[in-house]
């Protein structure tokens, strides 16, 4: 039988007590069920008699000791346990020993559940199934809503989808549970696993976007495209496409750290900038170019330059977004933070 709620076979609160002890424990005396489940009293074994009767026949064998027939089956600690709880909804105050009986034993399913959804969790980002990895990476943080652990899983696995605002939304969550829970802080690695997000940095390992190694196996070819039609834009007398085009070849060698070639870019970048939001992305594209050379500080600067020019929101949380980055990589955690909080609220909707 289903012994995590006794529904499916209406059974009351002792009886699937007693089944729960039978399916786990194996055969029992019927002194210690009745011990267990109504005391020392003189009735107690009466009480444990009349019960018996009441189940649906051929479910017990033997007499004493009893136990389950043996054409039934236990699902309890196997695929079928992933949900729900050891005789969820009932509680046992009356029945001390099988009250901490039961109690042990539901830790130990927990536990074992948990062990049993991580390894599912890491063979499903092993082989890139992130829909699925996502599913049972939201069952983990309800089941054990203080862990970091999963909430880091969880924003990673956010992140591989592409979702990088449900990441972040996920990193807020954790922190606003742990600071009314246990007034604490998220640790060192969490914070900083929240700013690489909100970045939109690529986490090892693990793919800001499923089809981005696609991308990256013919980005050289993407960026001479990129770069033909700024050309063709100039020669048409479209100065601001071809801006607009050319900032997006630097977005492309950014991905793949393509430093040397990235700085040549920025030069035409820069000569080309005519206005506040073009200045802007040339602060973007510097910062780009010092975090890879290992330079956070002038990261760091070009950011905040770009910040101060009258932008749109968008450009403006994604500069928010490299301060932030700089800034981390400096160990300014809590700046870090405040600044990729303010990106997120530049980007959500209005």
């Amino acid at each position: 039988p289903c012994l995590r709620s006794g529904i499916r076979l209406g059974l009351d609160r002792k009886s699937a007590a007693l089944l729960a002890l039978l399916a786990l424990e194996g055969e029992q005396g019927r002194g210690r069920l009745a011990a267990w489940l109504w005391g020392d009293g003189a009735g107690a074994r009466n009480s444990l008699r009349q019960l018996i009767f009441k189940l649906p026949k051929g479910l017990l064998e033997g007499n004493d000791p009893l136990k389950l027939s043996a054409f039934v089956t236990v699902d309890v600690g196997q695929d079928f346990g992933l949900e729900g709880e050891l005789l969820g909804g009932f509680e046992y105050p009356d029945c001390p020993e099988f009250g901490d009986w039961l109690n042990l034993e539901r830790e130990r399913l927990r536990l074992s559940r948990l062990e049993r959804l991580t390894g599912r969790v890491k063979q499903l980002e092993a082989n890139r199934d992130w829909a699925a990895a996502l599913e049972l990476a939201r069952r983990l943080v309800a089941l054990e809503p203080l862990s970091e652990g999963h909430y880091r899983r969880l924003m990673r696995v956010f992140d591989a989808l592409g979702d990088r605002a449900a990441a972040v939304r996920t990193f807020e969550r954790c922190r606003a549970l742990l600071r009314s829970e246990l007034n604490l802080e998220p640790s060192l690695e969490t914070q900083r696993l929240a700013v690489l997000v909100a970045r939109g940095v690529c986490l090892p390992g693990v793919p800001l976007h499923p089809e981005l190694p696609q991308r990256l196996g013919d980005v050289q070819a993407e960026v001479r495209t990129l770069l033909e039609s700024v050309r063709v834009l100039d020669s048409l007398l479209q100065p601001d496409t071809a801006f607009e085009t050319l900032h997006a070849a630097c977005a492309v060698l950014v991905e793949v750290e393509a430093t040397d070639e990235l700085q040549a870019l920025v030069g035409q970048l820069e000569a080309r900038a005519t206005t506040a939001q073009m200045r802007a992305k040339v602060a973007q594209a510097l910062a780009w170019l010092h975090f890879q050379r290992g330079d956070f500080l002038e990261s760091e600067a070009s950011a905040r330059t770009g910040l101060t020019l009258d932008i749109d929101a968008n450009l403006r949380a994604a500069l928010e977004n490299e301060l932030a980055a700089a800034l981390l990589r400096q160990d300014r955690v809590a700046e870090a933070l405040e600044w990729q909080a303010r990106s997120v609220q530049n980007l959500e909707p209005n």
